[in-house]
């Protein structure tokens, strides 16, 4: 459908070797500027290492020490490449807001009391010449960091209090976007304990494993050449950006189409196909509504509101007329940050 083009989603238009079934030609060709790696050095973020953390990096890496992986060594030779994952770091995993103590006044309050699932003294682990904060990764705060107030942190009860932000008379937190219990939070600008250290070091030799695996063979994405007398008969309308499926054997691939070549002398037409696997409709739209409840949820104005549909309307929709890709339209893999 139309809004389905418009979503960059997968149609469900398929395509497969065979008469009466649109490809002349539907395999799996080698990725061309795809380089193999065969060892890999995995980084993670640069946030809350111990002060004697040892690091080659500067600022300060959490890493995987000498440790370097390898795969397929002995098939394609030592190619060495570096995985870095920012999002992976030394933190406190769903971990939630306890209790919230609400001021009288919430617009002239300067500070907020909660209570958090902080299982260690905070007060051991604050970094030098640091702010420590708290940043909300669920509820009406998703995204906004505080400060903690100075020697706010009770150990027996497990409080803090958070400074409120002031933003030309728009505070936050406030009577309608506040911290609530159940929201998941991290702590930023700490010494971790080393427990949580070697957590998150075991979290990036994972990753960069999967990583590995990914890149120590060669890559292969999808190749279409399609009968353009199919094409016609089916009624079929396919675009720059549009989505397909694939069938070569039992396999079913989910991509998408990146350029278009039509024959001029056959009814051949040859579709470059991308390697990235797509959301379903149900996820882009739902991941869609999620981001621009988030944006409502930070605007301040009308005439912030009137900008965000603006730009939502013009991003979108000329776009598809000249048959360029919205930048939303792609699935990053693990590369991408959380």
């Amino acid at each position: 459908s139309r809004r389905q083009r418009q979503m960059c989603i997968r149609d469900s238009y398929i395509f497969e070797y065979g008469k009466n079934k649109g490809g002349y030609s539907v395999k799996l060709s080698q990725v061309a500027n795809a380089s193999i790696t065969t060892r890999m050095i995995g980084k993670g973020g640069s946030i809350n290492l111990p002060k004697d953390y040892v690091s080659p990096d500067s600022p300060k890496r959490l890493n995987l020490g000498n440790e370097i992986l390898e795969k397929n060594v002995d098939k394609y030779g030592k190619i060495t490449g570096v995985y870095i994952n920012e999002n992976i770091y030394p933190r406190l995993i769903n971990k939630t807001v306890q209790a919230v103590e609400v001021p009288v006044d919430p617009q002239t309050a300067a500070s907020w009391k909660i209570k958090l699932d902080i299982p260690f003294n905070l007060a051991d682990y604050y970094a030098d010449n640091e702010i420590p904060l708290v940043k909300f990764q669920t509820g009406d705060l998703t995204g906004s960091e505080f400060e903690i107030v100075e020697n706010s942190w009770n150990n027996t009860d497990k409080t803090l209090s958070i400074i409120v932000q002031d933003q030309d008379g728009y505070v936050l937190p406030n009577k309608d976007r506040q911290p609530r219990v159940g929201d998941v939070f991290v702590l930023l600008n700490i010494y971790m304990p080393k427990s949580y250290v070697d957590e998150a070091t075991e979290e990036l030799k994972k990753a960069t494993q999967d990583e590995l695996n990914r890149k120590s063979v060669p890559q292969y994405a999808p190749t279409l050449i399609a009968d353009g007398r199919y094409i016609k008969k089916n009624n079929i309308n396919l675009s720059i950006g549009d989505g397909i499926t694939v069938k070569i054997g039992s396999n079913s691939l989910a991509t998408r189409i990146i350029g278009i070549t039509k024959s001029s002398s056959s009814n051949e037409i040859n579709y470059d196909l991308g390697d990235q696997i797509l959301y379903s409709y149900d996820t882009k739209t739902n991941n869609t509504l999620e981001r621009i409840q988030t944006t409502l949820k930070q605007l301040i104005n009308i005439d912030d509101i009137k900008r965000l549909f603006y730009n939502l309307i013009n991003g979108w929709y000329p776009k598809w007329f000249d048959q360029k890709l919205h930048k939303d339209c792609l699935l990053y893999t693990s590369d991408a940050a959380d």
